[in-house]
């Protein structure tokens, strides 16, 4: 009896303990929709559409050291870009680079696109490494 009770214990902490997508709502900001729902994104949507070169933009969300964050990404080889990384408030953080003070780009290993606009351009690659 005593070991049915055990094992019962441990089963319901085992099925309790497991991890569902779901679990990754909780992690959007309080929303169901970054990209409808927070307004300062929704701007900087805005702008991007209206550049020139919207067709090479994307907004990724990951989670770094806990929370999520936007990543306002190009594929612009060219272009010497720097990528901001924005917390839910829409305050940037930091960039995304190779130096200590910066995200690592590493981050975009597990990001998510949420937004590309149409005509988008870019190809899925890792162009982004540090030495």
């Amino acid at each position: 009896m005593r070991q049915n009770i055990i094992f019962l214990i441990l089963l319901s902490f085992v099925i309790l303990s497991c991890k569902t997508d779901d679990d990754n709502l909780i992690n959007t900001c309080n929303v169901t929709n970054p990209i409808e729902d927070l307004a300062w994104l929704k701007e900087i949507i805005a702008d991007i559409e209206q550049s020139s070169q919207s067709d090479e933009f994307y907004i990724s969300q990951a989670i770094y050291e806990g929370k999520t964050v936007f990543i306002v990404g190009n594929c612009c080889a060219s272009c010497n870009s720097i990528l901001p990384v924005y917390n839910c408030d829409g305050e940037r953080i930091n960039i995304l680079g190779c130096k200590e003070e910066f995200i690592n780009f590493s981050i975009l290993n597990s990001d998510t696109v949420i937004w590309s606009s149409e005509n988008f351009i870019c190809k899925d690659s890792d162009i982004f490494l540090c030495d």
